[in-house]
């Protein structure tokens, strides 16, 4: 009050309600995340000890930055004064506020997870392709699941935690970034501490989701080299690029639901059932699939009467329709008919088809004709294997797009921390760029080689019509699209005339805060 009231006019009436709202705001968000917590028994689940952890460290956080604004003396006007006004180059509040968008963009990155997690997981659980063909596709699945929808991905992840905080602690942060504040405690500076504290908290989000990152490809990569050893790996072949690519799912709008892959599944297993009247069939499957395309339309009509509604991944018939009955249909279509014909035909990738059209590359030994040369008229094959396949497509789409939200809050928080350190006038500021290179570093190096992996692998290629073991033009758009800003933001760190010019492009919305 004492700073405030050495405005003029309504200006220190206008900073007194800002305060009066920033508090009603906390205590306000405060009850709600009671209240939720409550409703939905979360204090109760194992969970339940992190959200107190996280409530504990809010909360120490709040009392300790009260404690600096009700110190009196002109150190205290000085610190309020140059808080309030963000663009001067020395705000002590302005680090502070971009570590908590940056925490603030983990939170709805880990909502986002558990909710695709719960609402757009897709399954893979193939008994029959696991028994004939050694697949595993249900562990892979299980410990998928696991990574996605529990707090840490694996059970010693924690153990890696420990030591990339370890990693980070040996760079000595609280001997190179002091500041001037007068706020001292004996021998520790308490912003300091505070500071500190919050961005060694901070990097190990981003380190523990970039490990996450990681782990998820680790696990999808498994999936698609055990799809290339079997025969059902030739159906991506002929899957329609446009539509079914891997692709678009890193370009803007890729993770929009649009429930294509349900539709298409629902048209081939159609298809098939009007093939079973004029082309041989097992009788078992035969008597199935009509009881199998009524089940799959209702659900379906279901899931898209409440996508119409607004209702969008909220309906419990989005599960049923995933989970249950297309995975129940496609094992079956495996087991009855399609892994008998596989064990009684064979395959050949030498033998090349006689009605194959020229894309003009090169195949590189992934396109194939089975050795009853030339494909017989019965086409019912194709389409087992098209449904059979797209239960496989639908999983790496939901899996890709996990990973695309996960590596959005990696290329976020790390600009985000960046900018926190380049936002006020820590000391051994060169000691801080070069941490901040090698933090960058460590950061863009297994992702670069994720895309190239990616790129390169031979069931994406076949998906997206590109040469396996070859980097593609859309490697390169990935790695500049994610890569871009961090890199730039790294730049402008090392070099302060490129920091300038950057930042006078947001100087005039920090200034309209003020």
């Amino acid at each position: 009050m004492t700073y405030l009231t050495q405005y003029d006019g309504i200006t220190w009436i206008w900073y007194l309600a800002l305060s009066a709202l920033s508090l009603v705001a906390v205590i306000a968000n405060i009850i709600a995340a009671t209240a939720l917590s409550a409703g939905h028994e979360i204090l109760s689940n194992p969970e339940g000890r992190w959200l107190r952890l996280s409530w504990s460290i809010a909360i120490v956080y709040y009392f300790v930055w009260f404690g600096f604004t009700l110190r009196h003396g002109y150190d205290s006007d000085f610190f309020l004064q140059r808080s309030l006004d963000l663009s001067n180059g020395v705000a002590p509040l302005l680090p502070h506020v971009l570590l908590f968008i940056a925490i603030y963009l983990w939170s709805l990155t880990n909502l986002r997870r558990v909710h695709l997690w719960e609402t757009r997981r897709q399954s893979i659980f193939f008994t029959a392709l696991d028994e004939q063909y050694r697949s595993h596709f249900s562990d892979l699945e299980e410990g998928l699941d696991t990574g996605f929808g529990n707090m840490f991905f694996s059970k010693r992840s924690w153990i890696i935690l420990v030591l990339v905080l370890s990693a980070l602690l040996s760079l000595r942060p609280f001997s190179h970034m002091a500041s001037f504040e007068p706020y001292a405690l004996k021998y520790v500076n308490v912003f300091d501490l505070l500071y500190v504290s919050y961005l060694l908290l901070c990097t190990a989000f981003l380190m523990h989701t970039l490990l996450r990152f990681v782990a998820g490809w680790a696990g999808l990569q498994k999936l698609l080299r055990r799809l290339e050893r079997q025969p059902i790996r030739h159906a991506f072949d002929r899957l329609p690029k446009k539509t079914f690519s891997w692709t678009p799912i890193w370009h803007a709008g890729g993770a929009r639901r649009s429930y294509v892959l349900q539709t298409r599944a629902l048209e081939c297993l159609r298809k098939l059932n009007a093939r079973a009247e004029t082309h041989p069939l097992p009788d078992l499957l035969k008597l199935a699939l009509p009881n199998f395309v009524k089940n799959l339309e209702s659900k379906t009509a279901k899931l898209l009467d409440a996508e119409a509604a607004g209702f969008l991944d909220l309906e419990p018939e989005n599960e049923a329709c995933q989970q249950e009955d297309v995975k129940t249909i496609a094992n079956s279509i495996a087991r009855d008919f399609l892994i008998p014909h596989w064990l009684k035909t064979g395959a050949s990738e030498s033998l090349e088809p006689s009605d194959k059209k020229d894309s003009g590359k090169s195949d590189s030994g992934v396109r194939y004709l089975r050795c009853d040369s030339p494909p017989p008229p019965d086409d019912s094959v194709l389409i087992a294997e098209e449904f059979v396949a797209l239960r496989f497509v639908a999983f790496m789409r939901y899996i890709g797009v996990q990973l695309r939200n996960l590596l959005s809050f990696v290329v976020a928080g790390f600009i985000l921390c960046v900018a926190s350190v380049r936002s006020y006038p820590f000391l051994s500021q060169r000691a801080i760029g070069w941490a901040l290179t090698l933090i960058f570093i460590a950061i863009s190096v297994p992702v670069v080689i994720i895309f190239a992996q990616m790129d390169k692998d031979a069931v994406l290629s076949r998906l997206s019509d590109t040469e396996p073991g070859k980097l593609d033009r859309s490697f390169y758009v990935r790695v500049f699209s994610y890569g871009a800003l961090p890199l730039l933001t790294v730049l402008a760190s090392q070099f302060p005339a490129i920091g300038r010019f950057l930042f006078s492009w947001v100087q005039p919305a920090i200034e309209a805060l003020h």
